[in-house]
């Protein structure tokens, strides 16, 4: 077991992860969050990942995020129906969705602009208000996200970030009693949030909108282009003569929650990385922008960028700068596994149902998979055109396998909006040169903290 202490792995978890292979072998444990859990090398990361006969996604992925009971309820389908909605929803009908979400970000990046001129300001709140906006057209529909207030979205996605331990590692009484900590946030985050706050908006009128669509009629040629995740709910959910049950509106409900904290929390914290690094590079700016001069024959001064489908696989520089952001943003760890029984790995014993991390950080950055790894390098994968949301054993940040987050394709639509919408409207300067890492061992969970100043394009 590793001797490190919990404060010493919370500040420098590469350290001494690191260490720990190069003095206990592929496989070795440590305490975190008032468990044993153990890591394993980059040789072993590719087999726990991809062999989900040995190693479960589910199991591994309830118990970091304390979504345990959830994973006993519904016949255990909770991880599936998510994973059903962002591939069935979010991935297979990219193309009709940015049309439709594609003005939230321009209106937003403009208004920024005006709001903040040369001001130095926090990127974080306008991200979290343009995704949750975003999200709520994909979720319920223009007409009744029309209704809502985005904020309350982003308050149930922060509120399910703390129930889940996002920022447990913040908190000096949540490291020294976890399992404490987790019951008071769980608690108040389902007393505060969804049962007096947004529960009374936003959960009665799902509860109505689930009834009036489950009457539709959904053939094989029904028309799809404005699926939303409630209309694909209602036509999972409900029986053959159209009606859906107390318990399964409940269910939905739930879905609906989690697919907000996956879809505004998290895809939120990758893009807060990448507004920094690129505010951190200017010449990688110009690049992106030179790019969507020569490819879409568009320039600051013309007409707005028509954002689609189309235009944004155009966009080589900007897919070529997420994924290195991706690749170099530093996580250690990120995602889980659990045995389904008891085995032996590498000559260790790993006991059924225990947390089993893969070393990111590691195969992100080996020289096995990409030449100079530990060089960030913007424009590195323009020429083989490697896309952001291809995942493989030298680009994990994703996943790998049969549980890659089936959420990727719009998020990394959404960070292209981003970065093209903001740059169409500034050049963007890092204040300091340099932004802060709240949670070193929760880099995936948690959002940098810096300043970016705009300037406004003439």
């Amino acid at each position: 077991m590793s001797n490190y202490q919990r404060d010493e792995i919370i500040q420098n978890p590469h350290e001494c992860f690191t260490y720990g292979v190069q003095h206990y072998g592929q496989v070795f444990r440590y305490h975190g969050s008032g468990n044993i859990q153990y890591i394993v090398s980059k040789q072993l990361t590719e087999r726990v990942l991809t062999d989900d006969t040995t190693f479960s996604f589910e199991l591994g992925i309830s118990k970091t995020l304390k979504l345990s009971l959830l994973y006993l309820l519904h016949g255990g389908s909770f991880h599936a129906d998510v994973d059903a909605i962002a591939t069935e929803v979010a991935a297979k009908h990219l193309k009709s969705l940015i049309p439709k979400i594609s003005p939230v970000f321009q209106r937003h990046a403009a208004e920024l602009v005006q709001i903040h001129g040369d001001s130095p300001f926090d990127p974080l709140p306008y991200l979290q208000k343009t995704v949750a906006e975003a999200m709520t057209i994909i979720i319920f529909g223009n007409e009744l996200a029309s209704t809502f207030n985005s904020d309350l979205i982003v308050d149930v996605a922060q509120g399910m970030a703390k129930a889940t331990g996002m920022f447990q590692n913040q908190s000096s009484w949540g490291k020294t009693f976890p399992t404490l900590y987790s019951i008071y946030m769980w608690g108040g985050f389902i007393l505060s949030q969804l049962v007096w706050k947004s529960g009374k908006e936003i959960g009665s009128n799902i509860w109505v909108a689930l009834s009036q669509l489950s009457q539709i009629p959904r053939g094989k040629d029904a028309d799809n282009r404005h699926i939303t995740v409630l209309s694909f709910l209602a036509g999972k959910l409900a029986s053959k003569d159209g009606h859906i049950s107390t318990v399964s509106k409940i269910w939905a409900i739930i879905l609906c929650w989690a697919f907000i904290f996956a879809s505004v929390h998290q895809t939120v914290v990758i893009m807060t990385y990448v507004v920094f690094e690129l505010a951190r590079h200017p010449e990688c700016q110009e690049s992106i922008l030179s790019d969507l001069s020569r490819s879409l024959n568009w320039s600051p001064s013309g007409p707005p960028l028509a954002l689609t489908a189309e235009t944004l696989r155009h966009v080589v520089c900007a897919e070529s700068f997420i994924r290195e952001v991706l690749r170099m943003k530093g996580e250690t760890i990120t995602t889980v596994r659990s045995p389904r029984k008891d085995l032996q790995l590498a000559g260790y014993f790993i006991p059924r149902g225990a947390l089993v991390h893969p070393m990111v950080y590691t195969s992100n950055r080996s020289p096995e998979y990409i030449p100079n790894p530990d060089t960030f390098d913007g424009m590195r994968w323009t020429m083989d055109r490697k896309l952001a949301t291809t995942t493989g054993p030298g680009h994990l940040s994703f996943g790998l396998g049969r549980w890659a987050c089936p959420g990727r394709f719009l998020a990394v639509a959404e960070i292209k909006m981003v970065v093209l919408t903001l740059l169409a409207e500034a050049e963007m300067e890092l204040v300091d040169g340099e932004f802060a890492l709240v949670d070193k061992l929760n880099i995936v969970g948690t959002p940098p903290r810096g300043k970016i100043i705009l300037r406004r394009r003439v």
